[in-house]
């Protein structure tokens, strides 16, 4: 009995984490978008990427005039480990509790807090999120 909720337990994490996505939304995406408005960087016209899915095509580099501002273009070395979207919630309710249900953060009385992020490591063919 023990084995088989074992394995069950493990095959439904195994399967959840091959379906995971994450947000990929960021400063960096929207400055891209922006870049496609004005017409100098390609884009893909997808409604919903991965990450892997996520290329942008500049056309002109030196039109990039944020592009040597950055901290990703300055470094020259290939980051195998990346954490993306860091959230943190905090708040404080006293006695009587004004907060509402909304789904997976209910706001009770006292300190209520919520933390989420991704992370994602690429190596040699090899990526996992």
């Amino acid at each position: 009995m023990k084995k088989r909720l074992y394995f069950l337990i493990c095959a439904v994490l195994f399967n959840a984490m091959l379906f995971s996505q994450e947000k990929v939304l960021s400063q960096i995406e929207s400055y891209y978008d922006l870049l496609a408005l004005d017409g100098f960087a390609e884009r893909s016209y997808m409604n919903y990427r991965t990450l892997s899915d996520s290329k942008w095509k500049v056309q002109n580099s030196s039109a990039d005039i944020w592009g040597k501002n950055t901290a990703i273009y300055a470094s020259k070395k290939a980051k195998y480990f990346r954490i993306y979207s860091p959230e943190l919630y905090m708040s404080y309710n006293g006695k009587t509790p004004h907060g509402q249900n909304d789904g997976l953060f209910w706001q009770g009385k006292g300190l209520n807090s919520y933390f989420s992020m991704g992370m994602r490591y690429e190596r040699i063919g090899f990526e996992i999120t």
